[in-house]
């Protein structure tokens, strides 16, 4: 592609790129800048190549970033794990929940976790928005008649990353916390 091109105080003397003959640098980086990127004739177009490659560097670098975020949800519809822990008694365990939105103001909340660290259970408590306040966050609050605990009583308040609850019920109380996944 290129022939005999020599640099003289900033000028090419003679040269040919693709059988055309140039006499002028900024003539061979015009040349070369047409042909994609994929020649370049001059140290000025090696800069620019490798400007170009860097900037494509950066751009996938912070598009990965921007892409490995969460993204925050504008309800509390969807997955969440994390742990319940009993302030009667001290027991513990993993629990996550999938919240749906039956209508405009109810939720559908089904829970499964761990008691004793291996017996399952799961369960679902249909949950009513009761107020949305100021920094974004949905309350919710519902109940629903379990077996063995007698009427579970359910209060959260739901952000975009979180949802956090107290429990109740006749034998039991205590707290949901959990993160969107």
């Amino acid at each position: 592609m290129l022939e005999g091109l020599k640099r003289c105080s900033g000028k090419a003397e003679s040269g040919k790129i693709s059988g055309r003959s140039l006499k002028r640098t900024s003539e061979v980086s015009e040349q070369v800048a047409g042909r994609n990127g994929v020649v370049f004739a001059t140290n000025q177009g090696k800069q620019k190549m490798k400007l170009s490659h860097a900037i494509a560097v950066v751009v996938l670098v912070g598009s990965v970033a921007v892409a490995s975020q969460p993204v925050k949800a504008d309800g509390p519809c969807g997955k969440y794990s994390g742990r319940w822990c009993s302030t009667t008694n001290g027991r513990g365990g993993r629990l996550t929940a999938r919240v749906e939105q039956s209508d405009a103001s109810t939720y559908h909340v089904r829970f499964t976790g761990t008691f004793f660290k291996v017996i399952p259970f799961t369960y679902s408590v249909p949950m009513t928005v009761t107020a949305v306040d100021a920094e974004g966050r949905t309350h919710l609050s519902g109940q629903s008649k379990l077996p063995m605990f007698g009427n579970f009583c359910c209060n959260a308040q739901v952000t975009g990353c979180d949802f956090v609850a107290s429990y109740s019920s006749e034998r039991d109380s205590g707290q949901f916390i959990l993160s969107r996944r």
